[in-house]
């Protein structure tokens, strides 16, 4: 089930919007909430959200981070008046027409001793897909004028994730989409509601299994093992065919927010728009 915190409901599906499974979920602060997801390399993913009981009369925003790298965020009007709906947001934003979509991929590592030192911040949120909620009113709305180019990851020194995978959420291929949000503003918190973070720590299935995070898979015994090939036996018929992607920090990355009306998502071309930093 989704991370449920503060009137805010919070979960990573994949490309198709199935929820990911969780494990060990915990509260970590008043405002912070983590669990444990699986990762596939290669596979896209999407964060997804749908706000329960919203703050009256209020703005949303949403600022998501890959490894501790921040992106640019984006905004919903007046949660309120929707509050069964799902939103998500799978890509980031490069273009009038273009978007790079969230990836699990594989870090690039090395033993140089030049190599890249991460910050603080990186390190604490390495191999996590976050999402900051933050409830205030939109402001100054203008067309969009520019878009940031992705910073691409420089590789880590392999000591630094000795205790971890060589995992990573990143930004994958760029594919085209049409009806893209043309729209930022500036955002004001309000001083009524702290921000909510969200925190999604994945890993391989394997390596989950091997820490005992992820439970491993029952075998089956050998007397049900049997009883199944006795069964087919008599149904000789039959044919089974089941095998037949601080605030004060420049923000890196805008990107939109997308919907499916299968789940009754809200379109982001309708409402949503890039926001600035927070004041």
């Amino acid at each position: 089930m989704p991370l449920n915190h503060l009137g805010i409901s919070v979960w990573i599906a994949d490309s198709e919007g199935n929820q990911l499974p969780e494990y060990e979920v915990k509260l970590v602060k008043d405002d912070e909430i983590e669990c444990w997801i699986p990762s596939a390399e290669g596979s896209n993913f999407k964060i997804m959200w749908k706000t329960p009981s919203p703050m009256l009369n209020h703005d949303l925003a949403i600022h998501p981070s890959l490894d501790g790298s921040k992106l640019t965020g984006i905004t919903r009007r007046m949660c309120s008046e929707f509050p069964g709906q799902v939103y998500e947001l799978d890509s980031h934003q490069t273009g009038s027409s273009t978007v790079r979509l969230y990836t699990f991929g594989k870090r690039i590592l090395t033993d140089s001793e030049g190599a890249a030192r991460p910050s603080s911040m990186q390190l604490q949120y390495l191999n996590t897909i976050v999402a900051k909620f933050t409830w205030g009113l939109i402001d100054e709305v203008r067309p969009v004028s520019n878009y940031s180019v992705p910073q691409e990851v420089a590789p880590f020194h392999e000591k630094l994730v000795k205790k971890g995978h060589s995992g990573s959420a990143e930004l994958g291929r760029t594919v085209t989409r049409a009806q893209l949000p043309n729209e930022t503003c500036k955002f004001h918190s309000s001083s009524a509601a702290k921000p909510t973070r969200f925190v999604f720590r994945y890993a391989p299935r394997g390596w989950l299994k091997a820490r005992g995070i992820m439970p491993l898979s029952p075998r089956p015994s050998p007397s049900s093992q049997m009883k199944s090939k006795r069964e087919r036996s008599f149904d000789s018929d039959v044919i089974d065919i089941d095998d037949l992607p601080t605030d004060d920090e420049k923000p890196m990355l805008p990107a939109p927010a997308t919907s499916r009306k299968k789940q009754r998502t809200m379109k982001q071309n309708t409402t949503g728009m890039k926001a600035e930093a927070e004041d």
